[in-house]
């Protein structure tokens, strides 16, 4: 009921898109750990922006049992690099140079840590090497990892509930031309005068 609900109360939403702003990748991950009762998996939230605009989305489960939210959020963002080279590949098909390092954006400092550190802890070995595959693009100049809040993560609606406030926040910035820059306290926040509608 709740899901129809939404649906009838939403009818008028869409995806809204500008034109003329440079092809500038965002790329926001986010996990929620455990989300799954019975099997304990985590949910990778992935969104990516070109200039503003959102070109993709995904939500989808884990496929490992994670130990931490650390290693979880490293999963995800692991997804979220995976992702980012298949799209700047297929843009720069099409012709388009892509600006890099392109930056990530995660509200898990731990995870930034452990996806910049090329020396891994002993207390990290049982995080499975896989997920390791984004320090090598970061240290190659392909990424850069920016912390970001977690009220300002627009990830965050795809692997978990939010209140009616944050959520409609963040669901204009997902639906909208939107994107992230840095303030005057040199912390990332959402630019929004390029929401178009």
């Amino acid at each position: 009921k709740h899901v129809i609900r939404y649906l009838a109360g939403t009818q008028d939403l869409g995806l809204l898109y500008k034109a003329g702003d440079p092809a500038e990748l965002q790329i926001f991950t986010d996990a929620s750990h455990a989300g799954c009762a019975d099997t304990r998996r985590s949910i990778t939230g992935v969104l990516v922006k070109l200039g503003g605009n959102t070109i993709l989305w995904r939500s989808l489960w884990q496929a490992i049992v994670s130990h931490s939210s650390t290693e979880s959020e490293l999963m995800a963002l692991d997804r979220g690099a995976t992702i980012g080279q298949y799209l700047k590949w297929l843009i720069e098909g099409i012709g388009v140079k892509v600006h890099t390092p392109i930056p990530i954006f995660v509200d898990n400092t731990s995870a930034i840590h452990l996806g910049t550190n090329p020396v891994q802890p002993g207390r990290n070995l049982h995080v499975h090497a896989r997920y390791f595959y984004v320090r090598d693009l970061v240290k190659e100049g392909e990424y850069d990892l920016h912390h970001i809040g977690t009220k300002f993560q627009v990830a965050d609606i795809l692997c978990s509930g939010k209140d009616t406030k944050t959520f409609q926040f963040l669901r204009a910035r997902a639906l909208g031309c939107a994107r992230v820059v840095k303030d005057a306290s040199d912390h990332y926040v959402w630019d929004d005068s390029r929401i178009c509608g």
